[in-house]
């Protein structure tokens, strides 16, 4: 190879590693940017404090707890948490009300304001436990994903659905250990992302994916905790797990489920 052409060739791997790297940076400029001009925006609103308050928190969710190439669940779970202690803002909000005259007191925006202080030192004690972990495995992740058996996969997702269904049905018959059962039942969906994972990886068993998601939002709907959506939660944490989880596929795999968890969750509770 001539030293012009080898030259070449390293320049262009020099430019393919860059541009994921330059792309993720635009990514999450663009995310803060846009945080801050919510945050903007929400100071001339009814409960304007706590409002820029609550917006400015979600970058600094994303700074302490975002692992690129790893299931982002700690940084899920703490914006839920997010969502449920800003809930009642984005609310009072839209009637034009204060946390105040919508409780007829100050406890609720003193709840607000704590439960958002709350969700913080959440993610910071969560982050001092990323002391000593190292560098994130994105790389063995992928490639252990990329040596799965989809079929052998599928076979061991239908095995833990039967098990956890029986698991279901023997523990509210021996209340005295109904909550390990119960436990031992969820230990499912660590088969369920394992299965969407290697799916999206993989880019092929859609079907077997489809299939997966549709029984386990069928047998959500017969419960009465909602159950329906957690195959949906995991479903978007496995499309985050990756450094393409906020391009093509894998943004609109995400944003459906959104769409879908808001639209459930609404219809749910009005029933």
């Amino acid at each position: 190879m001539s030293t012009v052409a080898a030259t070449e060739l390293l320049s262009s791997r020099v430019v393919d590693k860059e541009t994921p790297i330059r792309r993720r940076h635009v990514l999450r400029a663009v995310f803060c940017g846009s945080c801050l001009t919510l945050a903007a925006i929400g100071f001339f609103t009814s409960n304007g404090l706590v409002t820029s308050a609550a917006f400015t928190v979600l970058p600094i969710l994303g700074v302490l707890l975002w692992r690129e190439g790893e299931p982002p669940v700690l940084l899920f779970a703490c914006a839920f948490q997010w969502l449920q202690a800003t809930a009642a803002i984005f609310y009072t909000n839209h009637f034009g009300q204060t946390l105040e005259e919508a409780f007829g007191s100050n406890e609720l925006s003193v709840a607000t304001w704590l439960s958002i202080l709350a969700v913080v030192v959440l993610a910071v004690g969560i982050r001092c436990g990323f002391i000593g972990a190292g560098k994130p495995r994105r790389s063995e992740l992928e490639f252990e994903a990329s040596r799965m058996d989809i079929k052998k996969v599928t076979i061991l997702y239908g095995l833990s659905f039967v098990g956890a269904a029986l698991l279901h049905l023997i523990a509210w018959r021996f209340p005295s250990i109904t909550q390990p059962l119960l436990a031992m039942a969820a230990l499912k969906w660590g088969v369920v992302y394992l299965l969407c994972y290697t799916v999206m990886h993989q880019r092929q068993g859609y079907g077997i994916l489809v299939v997966c998601l549709g029984l386990e939002f069928t047998m959500g709907l017969f419960g009465i905790f909602a159950d329906f959506k957690s195959v949906f939660f995991v479903l978007v944490v496995a499309a985050m797990s990756s450094p393409l989880a906020l391009r093509g596929r894998r943004l609109v795999v995400t944003v459906i489920c959104f769409v879908i968890l808001f639209t459930l969750g609404v219809v749910w509770t009005a029933v």
